[in-house]
Order: C-alpha cells, then structure tokens, then sequence
C-alpha cells in the first residue's frame, strides 16, 4: 500500500475479499475483491505523502489472515472533517 502497487493486489486479492473496515472509504471503496483495495489505495494517496507502515503482529489461521499495523503519513488533503491536513 505504501508504494500504491496496485498491480500486487491482483495477485494477493482473492475475488471474495471484502474490508468489512471499509464503512467510512469512498463508496468505491466498499467493492468485493480486488477493486476494493484499489480504490482504498488511490484514495489514501490522495491524502498522504510518505506512507509508512510498521507490522506489529501478523496471524495466520488456514485462509484467513489478520495483521496488527501502524499507519505513518503526512496529511496532505483533508481525509475527513476531523482531520486536518499535516501543517510544514
């Protein structure tokens, strides 16, 4: 996501995959499978600039996959009307 390679989520994505975190995206967002994440990773790049992310925990359970992640960026946009953009 932090590189915005859209073309790995091709080969990650499965066609059932839904972000059920998805709630408060752009409705394009909201999609199954890969579009989903796509529309998610061109609508954080619109806001953010030097996208970071550091992986706390990963669990893997059979197909199902859970990670506990920090997001670090600079705001650039306003994302919503309670964050502001990152002041330089």
């Amino acid at each position: 996501m932090a590189t915005a390679d859209r073309a790995a989520v091709n080969t990650y994505v499965t066609p059932d995959y839904f972000n059920h975190r998805s709630a408060d995206e752009p409705m394009e967002a909201r999609q199954r499978g890969p579009e989903g994440p796509k529309a998610t990773i061109r609508w954080l790049h619109r806001a953010f600039t030097d996208m970071r992310f550091e992986f706390h925990e990963v669990v893997v359970d059979r197909d199902h996959v859970v990670a506990r992640v920090t997001c670090m960026a600079a705001n650039m946009d306003r994302l919503s009307s309670t964050i502001r953009p990152t002041e330089t």
